[in-house]
């Protein structure tokens, strides 16, 4: 049963989280460019080489897509897989911003029915999915990585001392999260976006009838509406599957809550050949459907690239 994969997703999510927050802290790490993909950090590798291990733990027989590692088409053919993104928000790691997350999406079918969101800066971790309902965990770090500076290697070695501890044990709270919105009526709604879509101008106007709220990472805001730190997320941009697949089980796991693609204004399909889709609205489902019809009075339209 899915219900029996919260914890050890949680374990997971946890064990890649410690190393990504010791990085940005001690800001001992290289980061090379992918080009138009964006920067590389020795995070977002040692990130995903170690939900590579521990997931596959969880369900072996799954598939892989991870933003770091190559597409193997051989994912098409598989019912069940992992979506992953090491580290999003790898802009924001580089700058010195707290608004990176990591993110874990199972999919059965196309669909996603359980997702995993690390906020590394805050030890904070939410793992969730349709009828599974979203739990918010907080934790502390143990000391091993508090008070020294372990090398990449000893972070992601699991022979390591570094990685000899029991994650129950630094587990500090764990909450079931409702989902309740403060808002019903769209003016003056919590609206979450890019902040590059936000530096860029996309977002111009929006303030008269929003309370904008420009933050880094897809993933990231996602975790956000599931925390009920926000009511509603637009993104006017390209998606890539593992930006949004963690985020969307999350999102899903709150009761009439919806994610969809802004052009389609449907729900994104996942582990297809092409993994991008254009745009992206979620929330409470009567707020969705105001924005949609905000955006098209004002002939707000998604954009098909990033410039």
């Amino acid at each position: 049963m899915l219900s029996n994969l919260i914890h050890p997703l949680r374990d997971a999510l946890m064990r890649a989280s410690l190393p990504a927050a010791a990085l940005f802290k001690n800001r001992n790490f290289e980061v090379t460019s992918k080009g138009d993909a964006g920067p590389l950090t020795t995070a977002d590798l040692i990130a995903n080489r170690i939900l590579r291990r521990e997931l596959g733990k969880i369900d072996e027989g799954a598939g892989w897509l991870s933003e770091e590692n190559h597409d193997n088409l051989d994912r098409l053919g598989m019912r069940r897989i992992w979506i992953v993104d090491p580290i999003d928000g790898t802009r924001e790691f580089v700058e010195g911003l707290p608004e990176f997350s990591i993110s874990v999406g199972l999919v059965d079918n196309g669909v996603p029915v359980l997702g995993g969101i690390a906020l590394p800066a805050v030890n904070r971790l939410v793992v969730g999915g349709p009828g599974l309902g979203v739990r918010r965990f907080e934790y502390r770090t143990p000391p091993q990585f508090e008070n020294t500076r372990p090398s990449p290697e000893e972070m992601e070695d699991p022979q390591s001392a570094w990685l000899d501890y029991r994650v129950e044990e630094y587990v500090e709270s764990e909450h079931a999260l409702l989902g309740r919105t403060r808002a019903f009526q769209l003016k003056g709604t919590r609206l979450l976006v890019s902040r590059s879509e936000h530096r860029a101008g996309l977002f111009e106007g929006f303030e008269d009838d929003f309370e904008l709220i420009p933050t880094g990472s897809v993933a990231r805001k996602l975790a956000l509406l599931a925390c009920d730190e926000g009511d509603l997320i637009v993104s006017l941009r390209p998606k890539n599957e593992w930006d949004t697949c963690g985020g969307t089980a999350l999102v899903h796991g709150i009761n009439d809550s919806r994610v969809i693609e802004l052009l389609e204004r449907r729900p994104v399909v996942y582990n297809q050949r092409v993994t991008t889709s254009i745009g992206m609205v979620a929330g409470n489902s009567h707020l969705v459907r105001q924005v949609l019809d905000y955006l098209d009075r004002n002939n707000i339209q998604p954009r098909h690239s990033y410039d």
